[in-house]
């Protein structure tokens, strides 16, 4: 069985008109999904890009982690008012860096009640806040070798849960529930888990400025159903925020003018560490952000293979001609050259750190090249390499835009984890 949290941060109750909300990078994705006897399909789908530039920049939302409020209030806005259909309710995500996950190990007969009073009385042990801060949620998720229950605890800042509820509520819409982005993520990924039983499937959602590499080691799992989330998680600073600064400065350069996208995003692209740590069900960090400065060092090597994943920042920063792209090569061969070689280190990496060699590859969360990339890897690794597509075996509501959800399928695994949680104790 799977172990969701099914009251984090409010409760579902098999919702039939709640709709998923998520905040993208560079857009706001609106989803519902609806039961009919034992299929699901989607009864209504749209996308809004935020009111900003062509790329993001500061105040807007980069990887989910700095929503800029009145520009995403605005896309919401502009979704509900095109869909003339009354959405009041709305099922939500936080980023999984602003939010901290612990296991931990509580007496079997313990009820839930009992469980939060003994959260409380030890709050100074795993929330490094003062508990009037703080959001908070749990759920059992098994027993471990010697009978304890094992709880999974979530905790998240209330100043960054207010900035999601805030842009929910200026659109006129109520939250019943906040999830965790990985979690969400898991589980649009189990929609497509049937056909990869028996195997080691590593999913990399590709994003602005970071890019997220899970696995889910499914050999001893017979049903989708038993499936429980990742079990291994790091985050590498690569994306698609390389081919856009690379596309800058290439038009910079033939005017002679390249300080100009320099200063454009110094303040508003820097890779940082969020407050948060991720750690597994076996409370073991897979967060393991690749520190800056280590990154800057393997920028300065003439080496560009080694263990660290070099930055997209060090890359971006090296003029046109001294990057990895041949010079035959347009922007998009060298993205995909790119982005290959930095998810064949992400292999690389998984490999060492597990003895375990991944079976399959999915590309999420991309918006360019991703076909492209897929074909890279497969041809380079050896290894199949699909991009996302959630609705497998899944029907049309006629009111859902065909084109527009297609062009968005590779995104949509986090609304559609979000959208099933409406099916809640159902």
């Amino acid at each position: 069985m799977m172990h969701w949290l099914k009251r984090l941060f409010g409760v579902s109750h098999c919702a039939s008109d709640v709709m998923a909300v998520h905040f993208g990078d560079d857009a706001v994705f609106v989803l519902q999904l609806q039961k009919h006897r034992s299929r699901i399909h989607v009864s209504y789908y749209d996308s809004q890009s935020y009111d900003s530039q062509s790329y993001p920049k500061a105040g807007t939302a980069k990887d989910g982690n700095d929503i800029g409020i009145d520009e995403a209030t605005i896309a919401l806005q502009q979704i509900i008012s095109r869909s003339k259909i009354p959405f009041r309710k709305a099922i939500t995500c936080m980023p999984t860096a602003e939010t901290l996950s612990r296991t931990l190990s509580m007496h079997p007969e313990l009820t839930d009640d009992e469980i939060d009073e003994q959260i409380c009385m030890n709050a100074h042990q795993h929330i490094p806040y003062p508990l009037s801060d703080v959001a908070y949620d749990f759920t059992a998720t098994g027993s471990d070798d010697v009978g304890m229950k094992q709880v999974l605890l979530v905790i998240c800042r209330e100043d960054s849960l207010g900035r999601q509820l805030d842009v929910l509520a200026q659109a006129g819409l109520e939250a019943k529930v906040v999830d965790v982005y990985d979690h969400a993520l898991a589980r649009g990924l189990s929609l497509v888990l049937s056909q990869f039983l028996g195997r080691v499937v590593a999913l990399v959602d590709i994003g602005w400025d970071k890019s997220r590499f899970y696995v889910a080691d499914l050999t001893d799992i017979k049903s989708v159903d038993e499936f429980g989330g990742f079990d291994y998680h790091r985050e590498y600073f690569c994306g698609e925020y390389w081919q856009a600064k690379t596309t800058l400065k290439a038009d910079f350069e033939k005017s002679q003018d390249i300080s100009q996208v320099d200063d454009f995003y110094t303040d508003s692209i820097q890779p940082t560490i969020a407050w948060g740590s991720t750690l597994s069900d076996k409370d073991i960090s897979h967060h393991a952000l690749v520190e800056p400065t280590k990154l800057q060092e393997q920028a300065d090597t003439s080496e560009q293979k080694s263990s660290y994943v070099i930055s997209f920042e060090a890359l971006t920063d090296m003029p046109i001609s001294q990057t990895n792209a041949a010079d035959d090569c347009d922007l998009d061969d060298a993205y995909v050259s790119y982005m290959s070689g930095q998810i064949a280190t992400m292999l690389e990496h998984y490999q060492m750190a597990t003895g375990v060699r991944v079976d399959v590859v999915m590309l999420s969360g991309g918006k360019r090249q991703l076909e492209q990339i897929a074909k890279d890897i497969k041809k380079q690794e050896g290894i199949p390499c699909y991009v996302a597509n959630p609705l497998t075996d899944m029907a049309i509501g006629q009111r859902v835009d065909l084109a527009r959800i297609t062009k968005d399928l590779a995104r949509l695994f986090v609304p559609f984890g979000l959208a099933l949680r409406a099916f809640d104790d159902c």
